[in-house]
This record gives structure tokens, C-alpha cells and sequence, in this order.
């Protein structure tokens, strides 16, 4: 009888242990967010004009490239009036007097403006209201053709090396 004792407390024993241990659960949810900021970058090849003869207007070409996020609407790009603008002339910010400069000491000019058309009728201006505004943005890089021009007839500049900055910004 003992046993027979010893195995059923064996087998009660056994049972017992490999009976699955009981857990609880609970659930919630996890948000996740995330925001997509408007941003732009702007980036500029040079604008080189050719040697400048007197009796035609010299034409160059040059490029901006902006970078905004995708479906970024209205966003524009302007120009500065640039480092020897001529600001008593009737300068506006609408249509600035640009001009590049021989860096003497005592500067000597040649007066050149950018237009946003290949005609070269309309100034680039240094306003958001005289801006470009950029194609509706792809959040790739989106290239807009800048056109610059050296008037004719600026006789009285003495040879050398001529140059200007102008500061490029994008308003989104």
C-alpha cells in the first residue's frame, strides 16, 4: 500500500508541475506622431559675363537652385541689391541700380542687373512683392534660370577685373 502511496503522490506530484503557470494581460495603444516642417534651401552658380564691349549689352546666365519640402506653396526667392548698388539714382527695391565694381580705391563701376526672364524686361528684385516665386516644391532640387545683363554704352570704365555679391534668399 505504501506503494501505491509514493506512486500516486508521484503522479499527483508530476501533474502538478507541468500545469501551466497563469498570467494576465492588459492592452493599450501606442500613438505615434510625426511632423513635417516647411523648410527651403537656396544654393547659386556664378554669374560670369564675358569680356564687356562698350557697343552691346554683354548676357550671361547663371542659375538658383532651391530645395523646399514637398507642396510647399508661394515660396520666393529674391535678390539683394548687391555690395556698390547705386542708391541715389532713383533706386528702388523693385528695380535696383546694381553695379559691379573694379575694387580701387577710388571704385569704378559698370552697372549690369538681374531679370527673372530671358528677355531681360523684368528686374529681379530684393522684395518678396518683386521675388520669383518657385513652382510648387517637390522636395527635390528645383533649378530657375537667373538673367543678368551689362548695359552698353559704359564707356567711361577703365579695364580690369569687375565683380559684385548679392545676397540669393529664399521666403517660404
Amino acid at each position: 500500500m505504501m506503494l501505491r502511496r509514493l506512486a500516486l503522490a508521484s503522479v499527483l506530484l508530476i501533474a502538478s508541475s507541468s500545469a501551466p503557470a497563469m498570467a494576465g494581460t492588459a492592452g493599450t495603444n501606442l500613438t505615434v506622431s510625426a511632423t513635417v516642417g516647411a523648410t527651403c534651401s537656396i544654393s547659386t552658380t556664378a554669374l560670369t559675363f564675358a569680356i564687356y564691349s562698350t557697343t552691346v549689352p554683354n548676357d550671361a546666365t547663371a542659375s538658383v537652385i532651391t530645395n523646399c519640402t514637398s507642396g510647399l506653396v508661394g515660396a520666393k526667392v529674391t535678390f539683394g541689391q548687391g555690395q556698390y548698388a547705386d542708391t541715389t539714382g532713383g533706386s528702388t527695391d523693385a528695380a535696383p541700380i546694381r553695379r559691379l565694381s573694379d575694387g580701387s580705391t577710388t571704385p569704378n563701376y559698370l552697372t549690369y542687373n538681374l531679370y527673372s526672364d530671358a528677355g531681360r524686361g523684368i528686374v529681379w528684385g530684393n522684395t518678396p512683392a518683386t521675388g520669383v516665386v518657385i513652382p510648387t516644391a517637390t522636395g527635390s532640387n528645383q533649378t530657375t534660370s537667373i538673367y543678368g545683363r551689362i548695359d552698353a554704352n559704359q564707356t567711361t570704365a577703365p579695364a580690369g577685373n569687375y565683380s559684385d555679391t548679392v545676397v540669393a534668399t529664399v521666403t517660404y
